[in-house]
């Protein structure tokens, strides 16, 4: 593990100066450098808006070397390090700068950041005990002030940029003690799920098993929304029968609300929430039913402007904010669809709109409202293919794989040029169990375009499933040569791996 102690200022680069500061044709023996330094700092600062970066450096050296007790003198400090740094990639010399302002100007706020800073410089050099330093100073200098220029969202991410420092150091007392300063300090936010996780599974790492399992059911009792609690259940569902003597019933009734909301099947998921909230009234799951209740209503209806109009006052009546839901991402769709409704009312006609309200709602996992959107879409102009394809992919997250091929098979009579369509019907095909069918139109589309690489890897995937071990590997030695840093090239490699493995 590296480590670094201190940095010390360049000698050399302030011999250069001095050497330079006295050639008689230097820029550096101008007398404007005995002029009050905002001038200087910005000449500089041009020389920095055009690109000039080594000569932005050079000018704000001078000033930081003749003019040492100016107040702006950590300004040129700081324009200098971030040249290093953000421009140059350099972080030994970023951090040795970022160094002089917390050395020459420790009460000044230019300090403040230069911590932040030099802990970024450190991380990137692994110099990871050294970084988590910087930004511990950095949070403790920050606690004792009353005003200071970071808001909550940066103070987060400089606690974030201190647990990758403990994860790389093995601190597993360091994390834990930040991921309890994250829950005591923000159990409203989407990332408290999040930080939750990494809680219970630091009580893991410690082999404290029973404080691991009353995190893990914390969070699903707190956060049941969260991706976080869907992986709890796959990953820890026996350490927490185990040791809680966990009863699963009642999330798995709360994940199958969702499930059926999400697909229109209004009344059954209603009747679980209903149900949900009448057993556990006034709990953390009851207000995460609550919520659910509100979102079913939106995809029912698909009227953003009342699910908005919820938002704000649910957080404020829940403890917990929105049980694991991402609230920024729910809102941005939401208003996004809101924007995109006004327009089609505007232009009835017009296909595009649709299209794209349509996979808004896909984001919000709102299906029936999708389908609806594109059917309309469709009815205008049967000719779009991108129409069908979308209607696809609806009816696949509805389970629906049958509908999903009747979509994608009118996709391939209006564009039967484009590979895409064969491969859009392929998956259809593959997702329902049929790899033979899958097979021969992963073909069709590579036929259509050598190039077109998704085909390539499940067809190379497909061979390797069915037990063409040969093909299995030709085809995905060619995807790889295709498409090296594809989406798929890592599962691709780990398949060829074990089919050297097995020979």
């Amino acid at each position: 593990m590296k480590e670094l102690v201190c940095f010390k200022t360049n000698p050399i680069r302030i011999l250069f100066l001095l050497l330079v500061g006295l050639q008689a044709n230097s820029a550096f023996c101008d007398p404007e450098f005995r002029n009050p330094l905002p001038e200087q700092l910005r000449r500089g600062n041009t020389c920095l808006q055009s690109g000039k970066h080594a000569e932005a450096i050079a000018v704000f050296d001078s000033l930081v070397l003749f003019n040492p007790s100016n107040p702006f003198v950590p300004v040129a400090l700081w324009n200098t390090a971030n040249i290093y740094w953000l421009q140059w990639n350099d972080p030994l010399r970023g951090a040795e700068t970022y160094q002089q302002i917390i050395d020459g100007y420790p009460d000044s706020e230019w300090s403040l950041f230069a911590y932040q800073r030099l802990g970024e410089c450190l991380e990137k050099q692994q110099y990871w005990s050294s970084a988590a330093e910087s930004y511990k100073t950095l949070l403790h200098k920050i606690s004792h002030l009353r005003d200071h220029p970071f808001g909550r969202a940066e103070i987060t991410s400089i606690k974030q940029h201190l647990l990758t420092c403990y994860r790389n150091t093995d601190d597993k007392n360091g994390a834990l003690n930040l991921y309890l300063d994250f829950l005591s300090q923000d159990s409203l936010s989407y990332a408290a799920a999040e930080n939750q996780f990494g809680l219970a599974q630091v009580y893991l790492e410690l082999e404290k098993t029973q404080q691991a399992a009353r995190q893990f059911a914390r969070l699903i009792d707190r956060y049941p929304a969260s991706p976080f609690a869907l992986q709890v259940q796959d990953a820890h569902s026996a350490l927490l029968e185990k040791e809680l003597n966990f009863d699963w019933s009642r999330f798995s009734s709360f994940i199958q609300g969702i499930s059926n909301s999400r697909i229109g099947r209004f009344e059954e998921a209603d009747s679980i929430f209903n149900r949900i909230i009448r057993d556990d009234p006034g709990s953390d799951f009851a207000s995460a039913a609550t919520l659910q209740k509100e979102v079913l209503e939106f995809r029912r209806d698909c009227d953003p402007n009342r699910l908005l109009s919820k938002l704000g006052a649910f957080r404020r009546n829940n403890p917990h904010g929105y049980s694991g839901v991402n609230l920024d991402d729910l809102r941005i769709h939401l208003q996004d669809l809101k924007l995109l409704k006004e327009t089609i009312a505007g232009q009835p006609d017009q296909v595009d709109p649709l299209i794209q309200a349509a996979w808004i709602c896909y984001r919000l996992a709102s299906y029936p409202c999708g389908i609806r959107l594109l059917e309309t879409a469709a009815t205008l102009d049967p000719e779009v293919p991108e129409v069908y394809h979308a209607l696809g992919y609806f009816y696949l997250a509805c389970g629906n794989s049958d509908a999903a091929i009747g979509m994608f098979e009118k996709m391939t009579k209006v564009a039967p040029e484009n590979p895409n369509s064969w491969d859009s019907l392929a998956e259809g095909y593959y997702i329902k169990g049929d790899k033979t069918t899958a097979a021969e139109f992963y073909q069709k589309a590579l036929a259509l375009d050598t190039g077109f690489s998704n085909a390539g890897f499940m067809l190379g995937r497909i061979y390797h499933e069915i037990g063409e071990k040969e093909l299995a590997v030709v085809t995905l030695k060619k995807y790889l040569a295709l498409d090296p840093g594809s989406l798929h090239a890592t599962e691709a490699q780990q398949i060829l791996a074990s089919l050297s493995i097995e020979n």
